[in-house]
Parts: C-alpha cells; sequence; structure tokens
C-alpha cells in the first residue's frame, strides 16, 4: 500500500504498529525463533492504538475539525 499523494486540511493523527510473532516457537536446541505465519499479526496493544486514533478523529470530526487517520506499520510485505 502506498502512502496518499496529497494530505488532507486539519488534524493528520498516526496509529504506529508492528508486525510480529504472536506466539513464537522457540528451538530448544538452538534458542532460535521459528518463524510462522500462522502465528504472525498485530497485537491487542496495535490494535487498540488503531482504534484509539479512529476515536480521537471521529470525536474531532463531530466538533467540524477535518482529521485523518494514517497507520504506520512496521514489518515484512506481508503485513499489508
Amino acid at each position: 500500500m502506498n502512502p496518499p499523494d496529497v494530505n488532507p486540511p486539519g488534524l493528520n493523527l498516526v496509529a504506529c504498529v508492528k508486525w510480529a510473532e504472536l506466539r513464537p516457537q522457540i528451538d530448544p536446541l538452538h534458542g532460535s525463533v521459528e518463524a510462522s505465519q500462522r502465528s504472525s499479526g498485530f497485537s491487542s496493544s496495535d490494535f487498540a492504538a488503531v482504534e484509539s486514533a479512529l476515536r480521537l478523529a471521529q470525536s474531532w470530526s463531530a466538533q467540524g475539525q477535518p482529521c485523518g487517520v494514517t497507520v504506520l506499520c512496521a514489518g515484512p510485505a506481508d503485513a499489508e
């Protein structure tokens, strides 16, 4: 996903999230993490950050102030 070409007027909130191993499997012999796409995703804290940004934007918009939300993700292409 590409960022928007033009920023909307007004406030723009940014919620930062990270694609991570939710239930990492540790190799007991080597101590390394075995990555699995089935156990990767966003944590409940990440979802809470996005929800908080959306609620704040809705509150600002209800008061007549234009407001947008951008979600910035750190992670592999699968996170898109």
